[in-house]
């Protein structure tokens, strides 16, 4: 851990750190939107799921501009989740669609166990965009080759440069 108090120790650079933050909220807002476009799924009851899903869809929009949209304090993602995970669980009843049959169990909502697929979520967003990041210096060999050949005075091959 970083003791901003021990000189002898490196300091994180503030670039990197605001990188990282960055990311993090962004893998955050993206979990919670791929789980509002899918559904969240804490039961086999369809009417828990839908309940759940539309907390969480309340929830991120009550949050949407203080912690998702334009310039933002560092931890703005770990605040929306400990918000989410200290939410008190909700009871409601069930509503009636249709010919479906009245049913008199209460729809427990519990964000909680929203807040977990958040997070396991955007667990695994991260490792997918690792390896997306992984194979980018790769794809860049050419710019590089391109960017070398011009510093040198050397004409490049290709006329037809795309890159410019």
């Amino acid at each position: 851990n970083f003791d901003p108090h021990d000189d002898d120790e490196f300091a994180p650079s503030p670039l990197r750190k605001g990188n990282f933050d960055l990311l993090y909220l962004l893998t955050t807002q993206e979990a919670v939107l791929q789980l509002l476009k899918k559904g969240v799924i804490v039961d086999q009851d369809d009417a828990q799921n839908r309940a759940s899903t539309a907390f969480l869809e309340n929830f991120y929009r009550e949050r949407l501009i203080t912690h998702f949209v334009g310039a933002q304090w560092y931890g703005k993602g770990d605040d929306f989740i400990e918000e989410l995970m200290l939410k008190s669980p909700i009871l409601s009843s069930r509503t009636t669609v249709g010919d479906e049959k009245v049913d008199n169990t209460p729809l427990i909502v519990e964000p909680l166990r929203i807040a977990e697929q958040v997070l396991l979520l955007r667990d695994k967003l991260a490792l997918e965009w690792m390896e997306i990041m992984q194979a980018v210096p790769s794809e860049h060999t050419d710019i590089r080759r391109m960017q070398l050949a011009r510093l040198m005075g050397q004409p490049t091959l290709d006329t037809t440069d795309e890159f410019q």
